[in-house]
């Protein structure tokens, strides 16, 4: 009888390595070899548990995506009403302190600039961005409602959503943004603009 596999153990080292990696060197200068070195393995390890370097950059989108969600699971826990799950949704893309990962928003950046030249890393790029948009239109309809709001939500999450890639870029790239000012200044945003909610 041969060993288990050891495959839900390394796949995500690999891919927290790729993580690391893409933030500090992008999306070329993430190669293979660097990932491997940075997870502390072999190339020959890694295309055993990836078929090629786009397989693991596609498992990177899902990991950064499955991050924030699980991050805005934790943060609404402890908040209360429609208003909680707003602002945890904000905090969870944007706070600093418990789960945020300055590294992960790198190579968010990276990628979004990547999907730009490669069909399917677009494709798949899109389908985050569109399930994120859902999400967050479906809590700003909740928080209309809660308010008495009238509004066309979409238009307002679409706006929301291109707030914080905003924020991201330039965090990335600048020292234009305040380290810490990005979640509570959208929120002040949000709050005027919705009716005055203020947190529980």
């Amino acid at each position: 009888m041969g060993r288990p596999s050891n495959a839900e153990q390394r796949r995500p080292q690999i891919v927290r390595a790729a993580v690391r990696v893409v933030a500090r060197h992008g999306f070329d200068g993430a190669s293979v070899q660097a990932i491997a070195k940075e997870a502390g393995l072999s190339p020959g390890l890694l295309h055993h548990h990836f078929g090629s370097k786009a397989d693991i950059l596609y498992a990177v989108l899902e990991h950064l995506e499955a991050l924030v969600e699980l991050r805005h699971e934790a943060l609404a826990a402890r908040r209360r009403g429609a208003w909680g799950r707003l602002e945890a949704w904000i905090d969870a893309h944007l706070a600093r302190g418990e789960g945020s990962e300055p590294e992960a928003v790198a190579a968010w950046v990276w990628i979004g600039a990547k999907a730009l030249e490669d069909a399917e890393l677009r494709s798949r790029y899109r389908a985050v961005v569109e399930r994120r948009l859902t999400s967050l239109t479906e809590l700003v309809e909740a928080v209309a409602r809660e308010q008495g709001a009238r509004l066309d939500a979409r238009a307002l999450a679409v706006t929301t959503l291109a707030a914080i890639e905003g924020y991201y870029q330039l965090a990335s790239s600048t020292e234009v943004v305040p380290p810490g000012s990005a979640a509570p200044e959208l929120g002040r945003w949000l709050r005027r603009i919705l009716g005055g909610g203020r947190r529980p």
